[in-house]
């Protein structure tokens, strides 16, 4: 038996968001090097509710569900950010605290955050009222998007809006997959192996992770 990626046994459920610059165009140049979606495969069963054990025509693979589910979500959401940049207006406002620097601070980069589809304005010395945000991730939690879009335009002095972006789709995949210790079944198993197969890099999560173990005979 030979093991050629290394298996992670211990799930975190606080990961900090690095990209790299080579991960902004992961979408359009990683190519798939272990499997393809025509691949046969088997799912023999789920160990621990974290790791899916299924048989391929080439050996035996252990595949992580939380990074792999990170891994979907994550291109998912790549895909409608360079689809469409259009916003749409809350019924009710979000009202965000941050301190009276932070604001001026977030006032100036208002271009950069209008261009990612969220439009707010002061609210008080201490609170900004965001009344637009991105119609692309109405299916997530958009305080989570928008406060990890702002921190990171208050961490970073000079950052593009597509790092932005990318960072803040990154943490949106992590908090809306599947965690370690959760029950599937035989179906949700074999779907989640299918959309794994479609993605451009199934290999690893957005975060650099393996999704999977192969073993061979």
């Amino acid at each position: 038996i030979k093991e050629e990626l290394p298996l992670i046994l211990e799930e975190k459920e606080e990961v900090e968001v690095k990209i790299n610059k080579e991960d902004i165009q992961i979408i359009k140049q990683e190519e798939k090097e272990e499997v393809k979606e025509s691949t046969y495969f088997r799912v023999i069963g789920q160990y621990h509710g974290t790791y899916i054990l299924s048989e391929f025509d080439d050996g035996l693979y252990i595949i992580d569900q939380h990074a792999a589910a990170e891994r979907i979500n994550f291109e998912k959401y790549s895909r409608l950010l360079g689809t469409t940049t259009s916003s749409i207006k809350l019924l009710v406002p979000l009202l965000l605290d941050y301190t009276y620097n932070e604001i001026k601070q977030i006032e100036e980069n208002k271009n950069v955050l209008e261009t990612l589809g969220i439009y707010f304005e002061s609210f008080s010395n201490s609170n900004i009222r965001i009344s637009e945000v991105p119609s692309y991730f109405m299916d997530v939690n958009m305080e989570v998007y928008v406060r990890d879009v702002i921190e990171m335009i208050l961490n970073k002095s000079k950052v593009s809006s597509l790092d932005i972006r990318l960072n803040a789709i990154a943490t949106i995949a992590c908090k809306a997959s599947i965690k370690a210790n959760h029950a599937l079944n035989t179906l949700d198993m074999q779907n989640l192996i299918k959309n794994l197969l479609k993605c451009e890099n199934p290999n690893t999560c957005p975060h650099g992770r393996p999704t999977m173990l192969k073993y061979t005979n």
